[in-house]
């Protein structure tokens, strides 16, 4: 008897979403979430067949070179056809970074990237591929602007603290002593 209860839970747990979606209720899966910094402006890449970055794992001038992995993913997305790679040197810093650029056509042209930042790396690619200097200008802007969220990005279990709320919380610590644990003998945040 208990088994056969089961199932009629079951099937009426199924029923209830096949009925939303029969009446046409939209479930959204976080796809448009994923894709918006993806599609955020326009980085054609229409004769190129490929884009190779080569830099040291550190070293002086180099940070602009590693960092512009964070813009291949929109890359790759906007231009599927085209290979796109990130290789590290073995020596640190005595190669400079460069961008080697392998066009359709069999044509290729090598940019020396030395300390330049990911976005002007960017720049620099899309002008040699022959983009109009709006869409240059344009996606510079954009690159900028994510490598900056990218990089001050807000772990989820910390909290977003104003202005108002560090005065707050500096005057509310002058007034008490440190709360301490007791087991580790060490102050509380």
């Amino acid at each position: 008897m208990r088994r056969g209860s089961v199932a009629v839970r079951l099937l009426g747990s199924r029923g209830l979403a096949s009925k939303a979606k029969s009446k046409g209720a939209k479930f959204d899966l976080g796809w448009d979430r994923l894709r918006a910094p993806l599609e955020a402006t326009p980085m054609p890449l229409p004769n190129l067949a490929s884009l190779t970055i080569v830099h040291g794992k550190r070293g002086h001038g180099q940070t602009g070179a590693r960092k512009f992995k964070q813009l291949m993913p929109a890359l790759r997305w906007q231009n599927p056809d085209v290979v796109i790679v990130q290789e590290w040197t073995e020596r640190d810093s005595f190669d400079p970074p460069r961008v080697q650029l392998k066009f359709s056509d069999g044509a290729e042209q090598e940019l020396e990237v030395m300390g330049q930042r990911s976005e002007q790396i960017l720049g620099s690619v899309l002008a040699a591929v022959g983009a109009s200097e709006d869409v240059v200008a344009q996606s510079m802007e954009w690159a900028a602007a994510h490598s900056a969220t990218l990089d001050h990005r807000v772990a989820p279990s910390e909290e977003q603290v104003t202005d108002d709320d560090a005065e707050d919380m500096e005057d509310d610590d002058a007034d008490e002593p440190p709360k301490v644990d007791e087991n580790q003998q060490r102050p509380l945040a």
